[in-house]
């Protein structure tokens, strides 16, 4: 009976993942701003700190992955990732977490933003904290306002 008991609960368990599965991934899918203020300050550090975590790689890997049949791999690599610093990393770089959070909390304040997904929103905050021109930042949110209801 003992055994059975072990079986049964490890059959539920594996059931309830599965089941959850699909609701986390739907979660994680459409993380934007109807998600972003239901984060403590805590975890909205800990998901930046992984976000720019992931921006570092990409910056780093992609060029390698782009130059590996380059007849220079090296000069490939380097105009490569000079290329793609600004869109990556370096649009990140040296900005405060506290300065992007805050960013998000005002970006999704504005009820037409809540459907951004996060990236997008960040990347905005971003180019906004770096002194992007008024103009580029309307046609940006303009654009990600229209891909958001797609």
């Amino acid at each position: 009976m003992e055994f059975s008991a072990k079986w049964t609960s490890a059959a539920v368990c594996c059931i309830a993942l599965v089941l959850a599965t699909p609701s986390l991934a739907q979660r994680q899918r459409n993380f934007n701003g109807e998600v972003w203020p239901t984060l403590d300050t805590v975890a909205k550090y800990a998901w930046l700190n992984g976000y720019i975590a992931g921006l570092d790689t990409a910056t780093v890997s992609a060029p390698f992955a782009m130059c590996s049949d380059a007849k220079d791999p090296q000069d490939c690599y380097v105009a490569a990732s000079r290329k793609m610093e600004p869109y990556l990393l370096g649009n990140m770089r040296g900005i405060p977490l506290a300065q992007i959070s805050d960013g998000l909390d005002a970006f999704y304040a504005d009820y037409k933003n809540r459907r951004i997904e996060i990236q997008y929103a960040t990347s905005y905050v971003a180019r906004s904290i770096r002194g992007a021109s008024a103009d580029d930042l309307e046609r940006q949110i303009l654009l990600l306002r229209q891909e958001a209801v797609k």
